[in-house]
């Protein structure tokens, strides 16, 4: 445990760097490191009373990060050919990056994935199975797949909400638009859940990357 703290206190760092406003803000850059390290300690201690911390191992990463890209082509797939067409404002918001610097994808993909797993996976789909499972009893308890499939339902569904606002100020409010944000980012939260429930918040953290780096690098110049 201590180890998968050390390395995901590493990548709060760079990710809140990343997401740092420019001109650098301390204060702030201090408060989103102390709020990130409190989320890690007790979605780490929560997991560990459930008995999930499945090992880290290279390869598996390796072929996380192809399924992750596979999903986020799948999903950049959907939006590009299905869903803006039946609502152009749907493009708004990735279009306009299409003229941005190369390295603009990959800060992005780094800063989304790890902190949003943190909070998503890692604390709120954790806390939600803890509760769920009674896990504040001394021994680590069995959760069953209803419990899991619960946890992982609110926190995709959460995951989703949390997409919208950014997208209502891109463009114009359409049930069409807020369906399918909630809809792509209802299902991409929920395969990462699975993920992470599986092989653990580093795999989720790694798909999570990949697929952003596909539909950030790749989805603005599909519709530019």
């Amino acid at each position: 445990m201590a180890k998968t703290a050390a390395v995901l206190v590493g990548l709060l760092c760079v990710a809140a760097w990343v997401a740092s406003p420019r001109p650098f803000r301390p204060g702030l850059f201090a408060v989103t490191l102390a709020v990130g390290a409190a989320l890690i300690v007790l979605g780490l201690a929560m997991a560990r009373r459930l008995g999930h911390h499945p090992p880290v191992r290279l390869g598996r990463l390796g072929a996380v990060l192809v399924l992750g890209a596979v999903v986020g082509a799948l999903v950049l797939a959907v939006l590009v050919f299905v869903l803006v067409p039946l609502d152009p404002a749907l493009a708004a918001r990735l279009r306009p990056r299409a003229q941005a610097p190369a390295w603009m994808p990959l800060a992005l993909a780094v800063e989304t994935s790890v902190l949003e797993e943190l909070v998503f996976r890692l604390f709120l789909f954790t806390l939600v199975l803890w509760l769920a499972a009674r896990a504040w009893r001394r021994r680590p308890v069995a959760v069953t797949p209803l419990q899991v499939g619960t946890a992982n339902l609110v926190s995709a569904l959460a995951f989703a909400g949390a997409h919208v606002p950014a997208w209502l100020a891109a463009t114009q409010v359409s049930t069409t638009l807020i369906a399918a944000v909630l809809l792509l980012n209802g299902v991409a939260g929920g395969f990462l859940g699975l993920v992470y429930w599986r092989w653990g918040i580093e795999a989720a953290i790694a798909a999570h990357f990949a697929a952003d780096l596909v539909v950030q690098g790749v989805g603005p110049r599909l519709l530019a």
